[in-house]
């Protein structure tokens, strides 16, 4: 905070009197997580989301497939369930649609892949493949 034009009623400047005061502000470093990168198997016409589910924390993380493969990217350490699934739920589409009875409407199909994956900082885990049927 610059005290210079601060003043007493005749226009002198108290610098005896006023602090003056820096303030810094600390910067906010982005996670340096690790990312999944994968492919989806799929014979359909719906869009796909692929869904990142933290063991530990229970948080997900979300990345819509494009040309049959997906990026989880910046992901904090940790052991991830992924999963995929058509998005057919038209009011959020990273909600899993159950289907409903009456008027018949199908559940989406998804896929899990089977095994836990373990992310850590700055590695890229390839070659995950999830089949959704």
């Amino acid at each position: 905070i610059d005290s210079s034009p601060i003043k007493d009623i005749f226009g002198n400047i108290m610098e005896d009197s006023v602090l003056t005061i820096l303030v810094n502000r600390p910067k906010q470093e982005d996670i340096v997580g690790g990312s999944i990168k994968g492919e989806v198997i799929y014979f359909g016409t719906n869009s796909i989301v692929i869904q990142a589910k933290n063991n530990e924390t229970g948080e997900k993380y979300y990345s819509r497939i494009e040309n049959f493969q997906f990026e989880l990217l910046n992901l904090p350490q940790g052991y991830y369930s992924v999963s995929g699934f058509e998005i057919l739920n038209e009011l959020e589409s990273n909600i899993y649609f159950s289907g409903i009875w009456s008027p018949y409407d199908r559940a989406a199909k998804f896929g899990e892949y089977p095994e836990g994956v373990e992310v850590r900082s700055r590695w890229v885990i390839e070659g995950i493949s999830i089949d959704i049927h």
